[in-house]
């Protein structure tokens, strides 16, 4: 179920939109979908250029874990966010047509991902800390470099591979849910054009959900 919450404080719209994701630490499918939220969503990549770049939403991002087992996608301080979402569907929709993916691109995201896993080791206690954390997760102990080498030979397939079977899911109506809130005044607009593609909301005030 889709679910509005209009709020008279907002003056702009923040939108999650929620689905089954990688639960599993040692899934591959943890990796590729790193690499791949990275290259779509890093600055000057797609997402930037046609939300953050046309001034349809402030922020976007695409998120998961493994912990929860979900994986997010979400719009803060929206300006338009039925044109943000449109937006966000179209990338989508283009992406299954033609998984065109560039080379230096992808080397690039594949460096800001090792980057990152680097940054959480990055002294002898926060070491420590990941070295205990593994042990319990199950992984072995030199899973840092296991995960580094993976990243480095991840290809374009592999990338696909986890867009069709995650992202497609996550943007498809009938496999998630939808939570949007916005402001009182002209949320009813915001709820007919969602309307209007097929999206429907049930809307919940805050009182209604205390």
């Amino acid at each position: 179920n889709n679910i509005c919450v209009p709020m008279a404080s907002l003056e702009t719209s923040f939108l999650t939109q929620i689905t089954d994701g990688p639960n599993n630490y040692n899934d591959v499918d943890k990796i590729y979908l790193s690499i791949l939220i990275e290259y779509l969503c890093t600055m000057e990549g797609i997402f930037w250029k046609e939300i953050r770049g046309e001034g349809l939403s402030y922020g976007y991002s695409i998120n998961f874990g493994i912990e929860t087992g979900i994986l997010s996608f979400s719009l803060t301080k929206s300006t338009d966010v039925f044109k943000a979402y449109k937006k966000s569907l179209n990338i989508i929709k283009r992406l299954e047509d033609n998984f065109n993916i560039e080379e230096d691109r992808l080397e690039a995201a594949k460096s800001s991902v090792i980057f990152m896993i680097i940054e959480q080791e990055n002294n002898k206690r926060s070491s420590a800390y990941k070295s205990f954390v593994n042990r319990i997760r199950n992984l072995p102990v030199n899973s840092r470099d296991i995960s580094i080498r993976k990243i480095k030979k991840a290809t374009i397939a592999n990338l696909k591979s986890v867009f069709e079977k995650y992202l497609l899911k996550l943007f498809n109506k009938e496999k998630s849910n939808i939570i949007l809130t916005t402001s009182k005044n002209g949320y009813e607009k915001i709820i007919k054009n969602f309307k209007e593609s097929n999206i429907e909301f049930k809307t919940k005030f805050v009182e209604d959900l205390f």
